[in-house]
């Protein structure tokens, strides 16, 4: 299910109860996940949301998915009620951006087999359970490159040697 279109002005923010959220953009028709959201998360295009700009992404359910919509006047009502909610909000984009930070450090910085072994260690779950593209979007290779990452990974049978 389509939560915001790309190019749309996000009005909500997006209370994860329920399920996971992808934010994805596109490059040159190469579609690129940004990240994904789990329950207990608070996400939404932030520029988007607070200024009215058009969204630089889309997000999108990619599970079946329980989220709290709150519109932007709705959360500013709400944190003049309870100043403490500000805190709360504050903590998961810290996070957000802090994970921004180390995917944009390793995608200039790691190589490919680095940031697959990473998410393959930092994320065991999410390398069961998403498909193939997507784990490839997240670390910044393409499907058939982490085909090949993870093929070259994978431990062959010793042959025996044939005596003559």
């Amino acid at each position: 299910r389509m939560l915001l279109e790309e190019g749309a002005a996000a009005a909500d923010l997006f209370v994860i109860l329920e399920g996971r959220l992808r934010a994805t953009f596109s490059v040159d028709g190469t579609e690129m996940t940004l990240g994904i959201f789990q329950p207990g998360e608070v996400f939404t295009s932030m520029e988007s949301f607070m200024l009215g700009a058009p969204s630089e992404y889309m997000i999108e359910a990619i599970d079946p998915s329980d989220v709290l919509l709150v519109p932007r006047e709705r959360l500013e009502r709400l944190l003049r009620e309870d100043p403490t909610l500000a805190f709360d909000l504050l903590a998961h984009h810290r996070r957000w951006l802090a994970l921004l930070s180390r995917r944009v450090m390793d995608l200039l910085v790691s190589s490919p087999k680095e940031r697959y072994l990473r998410f393959e260690r930092e994320h065991p779950d999410l390398m069961e359970q998403l498909p193939l593209y997507m784990v490839a979007s997240l670390i910044g290779v393409t499907p058939e490159s982490r085909s090949r990452i993870r093929r070259r990974l994978t431990p062959r049978p010793v042959q025996p040697r044939r005596r003559g």
